[in-house]
């Protein structure tokens, strides 16, 4: 299950591309971003999961992107330690902030599908599938519009688009 959400968070989060407009700034970003899916691709071990949490609390907490991917980076560090109660503060914390996310920022296809894929895959007991539908339909509505506009990320949003039901 969280092989799911990590997948969806490496090819969720990039930038889309607007041909011909490359800038510096872009070029930067892109960077920036790459290293941030470097970090999550290690993610997956206990010492991987820190570096990741450890590389988003140095990125831009005002940046909505940065601030998905850190709640991302938290939620599954999350599942690493700590009692349960610790455990499920801290996914109830980071949840919620792209939560917010996801409210200030309604339109945003890398947020519905970050959000949409840790909605997926949460233990039903967490109570957290509510709206999942709406996330589907963004997200799918970003890739009717091109937003995804790599062919792989293209491909790997649609597949995922169709494994999870309530978006079938």
């Amino acid at each position: 299950m969280r092989v799911l959400i990590l997948l969806g968070c490496i090819w969720a989060m990039a930038p889309a591309a607007v041909p011909g407009q490359a800038s510096a700034a872009d070029s930067v970003r892109t960077a920036e971003v790459s290293s941030w899916r470097g970090a999550l691709r290690d993610a997956d071990s206990a010492d991987g999961a820190a570096k990741f949490v450890a590389v988003m609390r140095g990125a831009d907490a005002d940046d909505p992107q940065a601030l998905a991917f850190r709640a991302v980076a938290e939620v599954l560090a999350g599942t690493r330690g700590g009692g349960p109660f610790e455990k499920w503060r801290t996914f109830r914390h980071w949840t919620g902030v792209l939560d917010s996310l996801t409210t200030v920022h309604p339109a945003h296809p890398d947020i519905r599908f970050l959000r949409m894929t840790i909605k997926d895959q949460a233990p039903r007991f967490l109570f957290y599938r509510g709206g999942i539908e709406e996330d589907c339909r963004v997200v799918a509505e970003g890739l009717e519009s091109g937003y995804w506009s790599l062919e792989a990320e293209e491909e790997f949003v649609a597949g995922v688009l169709k494994a999870v039901k309530p978006c079938q």
